[in-house]
């Protein structure tokens, strides 16, 4: 959708991730290399060819 949106909101997920968790974790996934999750294991199967 927007790309400069959601690295910006990668960048500030520490901080957003409070208040709208549901959302930061749909962005993140949606961006997937943008913001890499560790604690997410679908997130790393799905970029693993």
């Amino acid at each position: 959708m927007w790309p400069d949106r959601d690295a910006a909101f990668a960048n500030h997920a520490h901080y957003h991730l409070r208040k709208t968790k549901r959302q930061a974790l749909q962005i993140r996934k949606s961006i997937g290399p943008v913001a890499p999750a560790a604690d997410d294991p679908t997130s790393i199967q799905s970029r693993i060819p």
